[in-house]
């Protein structure tokens, strides 16, 4: 498979769509834990002066990437859960071809980094990172170990780090306060039985290694722990970008409310009306982790993962939030998505047909006809939809034709429509 802008993954059930989108989360979740970039400081880095180093970003994610395939392979009890030898004959080959694009595409001003008190700074079209020494702090060049893998460790939350949204955010979501009862239960235990190496080392590995995925185990632990009683922000993408608040807002029939005791639902059409994540809707419970992503985290991660973005939502939302995902790439953001909603996907190739640069003038009256904002149409080397299917114990992932003509051609969705029409026509007209 092709990653690009937006890339989406559909097919029948257990054909290995959730297994995809974790092992591309997990691949840039592990990547920090890469023994190879400490191993190879010397060769990534450059001392200019006793001031200045200059790092090379091409150089960083190329021995990163070399080395992933067995970092992986080392993971995948964690990615996926489970005994670290089922997963002996597990392979998964990941590259990145177009690493030199994304790098000469970051760009951030002089940035003092609080914890090593240090200053950084990349101009577009460049592949250095500069960091500069502090004028009131030595330059410890043998202390440089722990400064090189803080500056290699913000730079990939800030590039590279994904967030993700698992099918499971909706049991997530009510059970977090459950969650977080039985983590002190824990805690307390350890904490009695302090003495016990035993024990506590039971304890920690049934913490550190659970019995769910990675990706469900980050989604609770950011509903369970980080939200209520935190200081949240709005993001500045959103103060850029209004019309995608909206539209979220539109999607969810209200907004949400984060303070120090719980997670409120305020519904639109009953404002006065406050609902914990127990009593509000199973639509708002699936949406809640999308919202605090765009809302407050999205400044922090410009990849989002997403299994199923339709789950819970009326056909009617189903396509607007198709419109929802569009305006996040055309505004910047990576989007990847598993999916079995025919409703999305048509949406997704109804947008693409009308950006048609050969028919621009009568497809721009039915774009305006039809309230679609310019945000909201893709082009086709934006877009890959793949499908999913097993052959000979083996998971294929076939890219689907696309064009301005005919939009997107997924055989899967389509077989199952023409069956449904096929068997009304005989129904109606059939002997």
């Amino acid at each position: 498979m092709e990653f690009t802008d937006l890339t989406i993954i559909c097919g029948k059930n257990n054909t290995a769509k959730t297994y995809a989108i974790y092992a591309y989360y997990g691949w840039w979740k592990v990547f920090m834990s890469n023994k190879k970039i400490k191993d190879n400081m010397n060769f990534i880095l450059e001392f200019k002066d006793e001031n200045t180093a200059v790092l090379d970003l091409i150089k960083l994610y190329q021995f990163s990437i070399d080395a992933m395939p067995q970092l992986l392979k080392e993971n995948y009890h964690h990615i996926y859960t489970g005994a670290k030898d089922s997963y002996s004959n597990t392979s998964i080959m990941l590259e990145y071809n177009k690493i030199n694009e994304k790098i000469n595409k970051i760009e951030f001003p002089n940035t003092q980094i609080d914890f090593i008190q240090h200053n950084i700074e990349k101009q577009k079209n460049d592949n250095f990172v500069k960091i500069t020494k502090n004028q009131n702090d030595k330059w410890k060049i043998n202390n440089f170990e722990y400064i090189f893998i803080s500056v290699v460790y913000y730079l990939h939350n800030l590039c590279f780090m994904p967030f993700i949204c698992s099918a499971e955010r909706t049991g997530a979501t009510i059970f977090r306060n459950e969650l977080n009862f039985n983590a002190n239960r824990v805690l307390n235990m350890a904490q009695n039985n302090k003495n016990d190496r035993q024990f506590l080392g039971e304890i920690f590995n049934k913490i550190y290694n659970p019995d769910y995925p990675l990706a469900v185990k980050e989604n609770s632990d950011m509903l369970r722990a980080e939200l209520v009683g935190a200081k949240l922000n709005k993001c500045k993408f959103i103060e850029i970008n209004p019309n995608i608040e909206k539209l979220l807002l539109q999607i969810m029939g209200g907004k949400i409310i984060i303070d120090e005791n719980d997670i409120w639902f305020k519904p639109k059409n009953n404002p006065k009306l406050l609902l914990n994540m127990v009593k509000a809707s199973s639509s708002v419970r699936s949406l809640l982790l999308l919202y605090i992503y765009i809302m407050y985290k999205i400044d922090e991660s410009n990849l989002l993962i997403i299994d199923e973005p339709e789950l819970n939502l009326h056909p009617e939302n189903q396509r607007l939030m198709a419109r929802l995902l569009i305006m996040l790439v055309n505004a910047g953001v990576k989007v990847v998505l598993s999916t079995h909603s025919d409703y999305l996907i048509k949406e997704c190739s109804l947008l693409l047909m009308l950006n048609d640069p050969d028919d621009k003038e009568r497809l721009e009256k039915i774009r305006q006809r039809n309230n679609i904002l310019p945000e909201q149409l893709l082009k086709t080397e934006q877009i890959n939809v793949y499908v999913a299917e097993i052959k000979k114990g083996e998971a294929i992932f076939t890219n689907s034709k696309k064009s301005y003509t005919n939009g997107i051609e997924v055989k899967s969705f389509n077989d199952t429509i023409n069956e449904q029409n096929n068997l009304e026509s005989d129904i109606a007209f059939g002997g």
